[in-house]
């Protein structure tokens, strides 16, 4: 297996923006040999062979001492990646997935980031040796757009290779086809717990002693309880409390353990607990103390709390993490000015290598004024709103929140950076609050220009949405974030108008120049703009135009393909246009696969656009059936529009094409008795279900996977809601929704 620290540096050495990269998260945890072997489960695992296992249960079960053990026995390569939270930004998570990878791949390397799709990477997966990809802590992952790609990848997972999840609950991917068709090995927090035999090797009792019977009934067997009631004299575990809780069960036991230790012990324990991961020159400099490895080595030889990390090349510890939280807990309750210094001081330590652990600190402390002095050095790497870059995800959003109004309105920078990450996110209570924030008086102001931009294609009003970027591009600096943004949103607009001359030199505007590398979510955007001119020139029947832009399209995905890109499928939707308009209907016809516009949930385009280029085509080759289907698509996703510009009138050209008659739309249905009227009608039970959550502090993005939809549906649905309750946000939708009696 390749070392991890040469992968990390390796990987960083290719994007410097990955430093700094923890070659911890991609090696496996350090083999225990004192720790208690298991037949029963390491028989199981080893006669039940599949290309994916999963394990779950409790913290504290023993999931990663088992795979570990297991791991022992095998022959076989090991790609290890422990998630963190951290990794909800999809751009982190896949860089380290592919450093796990490359790690574990006796033969080949993946390159870092979102530049392949789930299926190309799979395809990669199986062209390599065979080998077990370990993805541990699987629970920290809980934005829908990292989970949805990685249910992808599972889609596509190929058998030479074993994919392994550990997690706390079973995670919300696409898993249970696999387990109806026997590639699945499931272990359970219930299999994890130790039998009453397990108990008794763990406290080194003959079989059937009353001691070990009492331990394994006050704990359940569950493994953590069980190691540390082995610590306790015999005395302390008669006493042993039965209760109901395992975390009352671990609080118990961590206390019981930490008395018994020196109170220069207890009180680096203490310290510590503040910290993910432990350094001898970190616990020094952040708990103002020397004698640090001094008391690591002490807490290491007595095994006690601390996990030794391998791979480092800096000796590194974690605490188990049920201990760390009862630490933390008690920290703060009794020693709160000690817990708000620790925490001051790791900021200011981590502040000039680890932002996002300075800013966690920052906000734990807290000390929301140093938290926006630091948010504030993210601020200066920022490049603004881009429409369908979701690389920036809700971290930043989630510290933002954190901090008080005032904070936004002293700094004009700090607003505008929570404006643009709460509209990329639809939250409009968030945009309601910042705007509230805003020092009152003064004329327009861009600010003002790109709320009114964002609200309008929020509400699906293309004629504002045009009027207002229009303003904003005369008072924006050429080339500038805030430029690119609005041109991203009047492009669209313009298309829904039926501007093609408009929207021609927005395109232009927008085909920025290739950098020196490329990510998925840029490459997937230059590759939409281009192939979309490509169509905009073949409805106007312009074959000189057509062709040159076709070229430029071509020689931009071999440019783009050097860099590691690969097409999304935008260039396979212009070659059936071109076709179409060109009157070569069979070779249009081939067109079946949407591209992947994962990355453009804002955008009206790809919902709407291709299902009516769809029905065109349809039509014209005569499949009928498929091209009213299509059409009709088409029209309930108008219909969340308060103004869709011309696509009513291009949808009624295909139906009459088809010979549809257009119908008397039915009468809304009366609303229930118990709700009060809405200038829309009365929600179906889909809308209602998403008003409840728009009541809650999840994102759309949240809410999204919560229901198990995709972004688009669950913003148009919300865009359904605000049309029928009359309302032009998330805030104003909920308290409509309370009036009209849908929150009990």
């Amino acid at each position: 297996m390749t070392d991890p620290k040469e992968i990390a540096k390796r990987l960083v050495g290719r994007d410097p923006a990955l430093r700094p990269m923890l070659s911890t998260k991609i090696h496996p945890p350090r083999r225990r040999d004192d720790l208690l072997q298991r037949p029963r489960l390491l028989t199981a695992l080893a006669t039940q062979p599949g290309p994916f296992v999963l394990v779950t249960g409790p913290a504290g079960s023993g999931k990663t001492v088992l795979v570990r053990q297991w791991l022992d026995q095998l022959d076989e390569h090991v790609g290890w990646l422990t998630v963190d939270p951290l990794d909800n930004d999809p751009a982190r998570f896949w860089t380290y997935f592919a450093a796990a990878v490359s790690a574990g791949s006796a033969s080949h390397s993946v390159a870092p980031g979102q530049s392949k799709s789930p299926e190309a990477l799979a395809t990669q997966l199986a062209t390599m040796a065979p080998f077990l990809v370990v993805v541990d802590d699987l629970h920290f992952l809980v934005e829908g757009e990292v989970l949805a790609q990685l249910s992808q990848l599972i889609d596509f997972w190929p058998k030479n290779v074993r994919l392994v999840l550990i997690s706390r609950a079973a995670p919300p991917l696409r898993l249970a086809r696999r387990l109806a068709c026997g590639e699945l090995v499931e272990v359970r927090g219930s299999d994890l717990l130790f039998t009453e035999e397990e108990t008794e090797k763990v406290l080194r009792r003959p079989a059937r002693d009353p001691l070990a019977a009492a331990v394994q009934l006050s704990t359940g067997g569950w493994p953590v309880a069980v190691g540390f009631a082995a610590l306790l004299p015999d005395a302390d575990r008669h006493s042993t409390p039965t209760v109901r809780t395992r975390q009352r069960i671990a609080d118990y036991l961590t206390q019981e353990v930490l008395r018994t230790q020196p109170s220069a012990v207890q009180d680096f324990l203490l310290d510590t607990s503040i910290l993910d991961e432990i350094t001898v020159g970190d616990a020094n400099d952040i708990c103002g103390t020397r004698d640090a490895a001094l008391q690591l080595e002490h807490l290491d030889r007595h095994d006690i709390f601390l996990t030794r990390l391998d791979g480092t090349g800096v000796d590194t510890w974690r605490h188990h993490s049920l201990v760390r939280d009862h630490l933390r807990r008690t920290l703060e309750r009794a020693q709160p000015d000690r817990w708000t210094h620790l925490h001051i001081q790791a900021a200011r330590h981590f502040a000039t290598r680890e932002i996002p652990r300075a800013i966690g600190h920052a906000l734990a402390a807290p000390d929301p004024d140093l938290a926006a002095e630091l948010i504030e050095q993210v601020i200066e790497n920022f490049d603004g709103p881009r429409s369908g870059d979701k690389v920036v995800t809700a971290q930043p959003l989630r510290w933002l929140e954190a901090l008080p109004d005032r904070l936004f309105a002293d700094h004009e920078a700090l607003r505008l950076f929570g404006l643009s990450l709460a509209a990329a996110w639809a939250r409009s209570d968030l945009v309601d609050r910042w705007l509230a924030a805003r020092p009152a008086g003064g004329a327009v102001t861009l600010e003002d220009l790109f709320i009114k931009v964002w609200r309008a294609d929020l509400e699906g009003d293309m004629p504002s949405c045009r009027d207002h970027a229009l303003r904003a591009l005369t008072m924006s600096k050429p080339q500038s974030p805030w430029w690119h943004y609005m041109y991203s949103m009047l492009a669209p607009a313009q298309h829904m108008l039926g501007d093609w001359e408009g929207e021609v030199r927005s395109l232009h505007e927008l085909q920025a120049p290739l950098g020196d590398r490329i990510t998925r979510g840029e490459g997937s955007v230059q590759e939409f703009y281009r192939a979309l001119l490509v169509v905009i020139w073949s409805r106007q029947h312009a074959p000189i135009q057509v062709a040159s832009s076709r070229q430029l399209l071509r020689d931009w995905l071999i440019e783009a393909a050097s860099l590691g890109y690969r097409s999304e499928g935008w260039v396979d939707w212009c070659d059936a246009m071109v076709a179409y308009y060109s009157g070569d209907i069979s070779t249009a016809s081939r067109w079946e696969d949407l591209p992947d516009h994962s990355l453009f949930p804002d955008s009206p385009l790809d919902p709407i656009m291709l299902r009516l280029d769809q029905a065109r085509i349809r039509r014209a080759s005569g499949d009928r059936a498929r091209a009213i289907v299509l059409l009709a698509e088409v029209r309930t996703r108008l219909s969340a529009y308060a103004d869709p510009g011309r696509y009513p009138q291009w949808v009624a050209l295909e139906e009459a094409a088809l010979g549809i008659v257009p119908l008397q739309r039915a009468p809304a249905a009366s609303i229930p008795p118990t709700l009060g009227t809405s200038t829309g009608g009365p929600l179906s039970p889909r809308e209602q279900e998403v008003l409840q959550l728009l009541g809650s502090e999840f994102s759309l993005p949240e809410i999204a996977a919560h229901l198990f939809v995709s972004y688009n549906t669950a913003k148009t649905h919300t865009r359904t809601i605000y049309r029928k309750l009359g309302v032009r946000s998330r805030s104003a939708a909920v308290a409509r929704g309370r009036i009209l009696g849908y929150f009990s």
